[in-house]
């Protein structure tokens, strides 16, 4: 397998997030799945997706930590690759490979 599959879920409730996804890419020794993806959409602006994370209390506030950590240039790759999904979904025209 030379490709990577997003698998993305469109989601129709309140509030901010439009869809989640999981990412498999492909490795010399086995598929590696990234799961936990969440496209954001809000008060008409450009959808945009944040990756993986936990969520932790610190000083009674909320902090969140990724789970998953990648270059610039990987991050902005994987984020396009979503958001065409996403796109793709929204428009009823899906195959979820790249």
């Amino acid at each position: 397998m030379t490709e990577i599959i997003v698998d993305l879920r469109i989601i129709n409730k309140e509030g901010s997030i439009r869809a989640f996804a999981d990412i498999t890419f492909p490795t010399d020794i086995g598929e590696i799945t990234g799961k936990g993806f969440k496209v954001f959409e809000k008060d008409g602006n450009a959808p945009w997706v944040a990756f993986p994370s936990s969520r932790n209390q610190k000083d009674g506030k909320y902090v969140y930590y990724p789970i998953i950590e990648t270059s610039k240039l990987t991050k902005k790759r994987l984020t396009e690759m979503v958001l065409k999904e996403y796109q793709k979904k929204v428009n009823n025209n899906s195959d979820g490979v790249f």
